[in-house]
């Protein structure tokens, strides 16, 4: 009789979280342009993210690979954020990255985010123009045009294609930190084809 009564609670606790974790859609709607190569993704009511100037809280893969589609830019490391670089034939000034340690919680509530969805071909090195350094000494007052670099990293646009999963991490209520239970954030997972 014991035995019975615990397979019923069981079978009710486990249909109790299938319920909780089918309410967890934290994304109403992904919309894919293919003629821009932009990604819309529009965020349901009642949820929380942490995101900062050089955070993220939504990362996009290349099908079941562990290959991340970059949303911040070309710039493919901190180093190449600080010094500028070249994409499709313009030039991008560096940034300075004073507030990569700022975070701030972020509701979801009507929240709708768009990305490019490309991949950044590396070229090889383009030397900079006159013009160019002066641009990038505005970005940083203190350097003498003389130790500006003669050339930065030069990348292409190729668009993606095949299946995108994307994944947010995220906290259960808005203001993220729900008192009285661990803090810790949760992931959501969807994909989508982009062809």
């Amino acid at each position: 009789m014991k035995k019975k009564t615990l397979i019923i609670l069981v079978a009710a606790a486990l249909a109790v979280l299938e319920t909780s974790c089918e309410e967890q859609e934290i994304v109403s709607s992904v919309n894919y342009d293919p003629a821009t190569f932009e990604v819309e993704i529009v965020f349901a009511d009642g949820f929380g993210v942490i995101a900062g100037e050089c955070s993220r809280y939504i990362t996009f893969f290349i099908g079941d690979t562990e290959t991340v589609i970059p949303i911040h830019g070309a710039a493919s490391s901190l180093q190449e954020l600080w010094t500028g670089h070249y994409l499709d034939g313009e030039f991008v000034p560096p940034e300075s990255g004073d507030r990569c340690d700022q975070m701030e919680c972020i509701s979801l509530a009507g929240l709708v985010e768009s990305y490019s969805l490309v991949t950044y071909k590396y070229l090889g090195e383009r030397s900079l123009t006159a013009e160019q350094k002066v641009e990038y000494a505005h970005w940083y007052s203190e350097t003498p045009l003389d130790s500006i670099p003669e050339s930065v990293s030069e990348y292409m646009s190729v668009p993606v294609k095949g299946t995108v999963k994307v994944e947010v991490k995220y906290w259960s209520v808005e203001a993220c930190f729900d008192e009285g239970k661990k803090d810790a954030f949760l992931i959501y997972e969807t994909e989508f084809l982009a062809e």
